[in-house]
């Protein structure tokens, strides 16, 4: 794969805090992920607010994956081609420095100055538990995977018709516990999100449970395997909700889950918050995307303060797939900020990086090989 520049241009963007108004938070990059962090939760920390400044960069091919740089997330990034070869991103140019198979995510890591590339997929499960392009979400000495693989729900938005039937929630310091889903549910999705679920707590693990009678919802378990709460189901079979992640969205800072109902077929962006026992829907907005009908790639969208506000808005493609919506919560519900242009249809997960001055960049390719570059 090769690449050159092509333009470079800017975008007058308004962003401005609002109602949380809370000290920016800043967490530079430290390693190359599709989902930017290891409890599966697409979130990250930018203290200073993105400017609308980008670069094109003209590929002989659409990569499959983009991450960031684990030492050099302002002007370096890492990418994986659909034949599995890994490459730096350095001043236009390409240098491989590792191999996966086809289709994998890369997880990369500095080791000495020399980056380390390995899968971000479940490799370490027996391949009888092992369900495809599945993920194992960490956060502590907490860990969750997908396990039990069915073919029971036919439904196949995440490119093939399998799907978990089980939680398996562990420990590296002890034994664990493993939730079987009761037929007809499945877990539709390639990993749990670890997160603390409200302002207060709980810790959970958050999935998407599918059922061919009533569609998708919100579920949550325990490190016990307990269930902690879900939301109520869309209504009907073979419709699905992404989840993309959970923190403080909400217009007072309020701790919030942001996922995509139906992003297939309307594609609408939606705010739940723990009340009780329940994930209640508190804000919903029409009109985006955030995955491609039977793709695995579900990191194409994410959560980021864009405005160093202590705020998270929500980054997420358009319907369409050719522009990236940077959307915030208000009292009144989503309002959309500003709209970044791709030129060209998404190919790939959109990457995120902040380095040490906490400064925020994206990258994505399209499916005509042009990789952007908004910092």
């Amino acid at each position: 794969m090769k690449a050159r520049v092509v333009i470079a241009a800017a975008l007058a963007l308004s962003l401005s805090g609002t109602a949380a108004d809370a000290a920016p938070r800043c967490e530079s990059t430290s390693e190359g992920r599709p989902d930017h962090q290891p409890t599966g939760n697409r979130l990250v920390w930018p203290c200073q607010a993105i400017q609308g400044e980008w670069r094109d960069f003209a590929l002989d091919e659409a990569p499959a994956w983009v991450v960031a740089h684990p030492t050099r997330p302002r002007d370096r990034w890492v990418i994986a081609a659909a034949d599995g070869i890994v490459s730096e991103f350095r001043q236009g140019r390409l240098s491989e420095v590792g191999r996966l198979e086809p289709g994998d995510p890369p997880l990369v890591h500095d080791r000495s100055g020399a980056l380390i590339v390995s899968s971000r997929s479940d490799t370490s499960t027996e391949a009888a538990d092992r369900v495809p392009h599945s993920r194992i979400a960490s956060a502590g000495f907490s860990l969750a995977r997908l396990a039990g693989p069915t073919d029971r729900y036919a439904h196949g938005v995440l490119g093939d018709e399998i799907e978990a039937s089980a939680l398996a929630i562990g420990s590296d310091v002890g034994p664990g516990v493993r939730v079987e889903l009761d037929g007809p549910e499945v877990i539709e999705g390639i990993s749990a999100i670890a997160a603390e679920l409200s302002d207060n707590g709980p810790f959970g693990f958050l999935v998407t449970v599918g059922d061919a009678d009533v569609g998708a919802r919100l579920r949550a378990y325990d490190e016990d395997g307990a269930a902690i709460a879900e939301s109520d189901p869309i209504g009907q079979g073979y419709r699905w909700l992404h989840q993309i992640g959970v923190g403080p969205t909400g217009p007072g800072g309020e701790v919030e889950i942001i996922a995509v109902r139906t992003p297939h077929i309307g594609g609408v962006v939606e705010a739940y918050r723990l009340n009780g026992d329940r994930f209640e829907r508190v804000a919903a907005i029409e009109g985006y995307s955030s995955h491609v009908l039977g793709s695995p790639n579900l990191d194409m969208a994410l959560l980021a303060d864009t405005d160093a506000d202590g705020q998270l808005e929500v980054i997420v493609p358009t319907q369409d797939m050719t522009e990236l919506a940077i959307i915030e919560r208000t009292a009144d519900g989503f309002a959309e900020v500003v709209r970044l242009p791709l030129d060209g249809r998404l190919a790939t997960n959109v990457a995120a990086a902040v380095d040490e001055q906490g400064r925020l960049s994206l990258a994505a390719a399209t499916d005509d090989g042009r990789l952007r570059i908004f910092r």
